[in-house]
């Protein structure tokens, strides 16, 4: 098959969006076909078979339940143990099939709750006050959010996990950009202006 400029301009970008794409991402524009440009379902259709998905076989129906079927009793005992970092769905799904699997998950119950307390830490804290030094308080403002951003513990099997939820990462990353932008104006208004 010999392609056009366009066309080969075009594959590049496809091949580019297709490598960023998750699983269930490149699972459901195979469900909407009819949506998708041929040529980006080709690209769509070789990359899930890189990643090990026989398409012929994928059940669109239920795409969340397939994907957990798909997964290895590792990645299910991570979903369920840290289920924040995950679809809500895939939580219960991956409980269901781990029993599926015999999986004795009473043997989680200690890291599951260690994992929530862990997590909550990052709501409970003052994510208001850690605004609020990355505004005022210069280097301590920047402490705080990197501490939110890239703090880590590790369970018990010697697993390493982040310490704060998605949701306080993503405020660490906004102090993150408030401190920096802060900061330039200050040096521009001292130093430049």
């Amino acid at each position: 098959m010999v392609l056009k400029t366009n066309e080969l301009s075009n594959k590049e970008v496809f091949y580019k969006n297709i490598k960023k794409m998750t699983n269930e991402q490149i699972l459901t524009v195979l469900k909407k076909q009819a949506d998708y440009n041929p040529l980006f379902i080709e690209l769509a259709m070789e990359e899930a078979a890189v990643r090990g998905y026989n398409v012929g076989e994928i059940d669109f129906q239920n795409i969340d339940l397939w994907i957990i079927k798909n997964k290895s009793t590792n990645e299910l005992v991570k979903i369920y143990v840290s289920p924040s970092d995950y679809k809500k769905e895939w939580e219960l799904l991956a409980r269901e099939e781990l029993k599926k699997r015999n999986f004795n998950i009473a043997i989680l119950s200690s890291e599951k709750e260690n994992e929530k307390k862990v997590l909550s830490d990052g709501i409970k804290g003052n994510i208001a006050l850690g605004y609020i030094l990355a505004i005022l308080a210069g280097f301590i403002g920047l402490f705080v959010a990197i501490n939110y951003l890239v703090s880590k513990t590790k369970t018990v099997s010697g697993e390493s996990f982040h310490k704060y939820n998605e949701t306080t990462r993503r405020h660490a990353k906004i102090m993150l950009i408030l401190w920096f932008v802060i900061n330039i104006f200050v040096f521009i208004v001292m130093f430049i202006g």
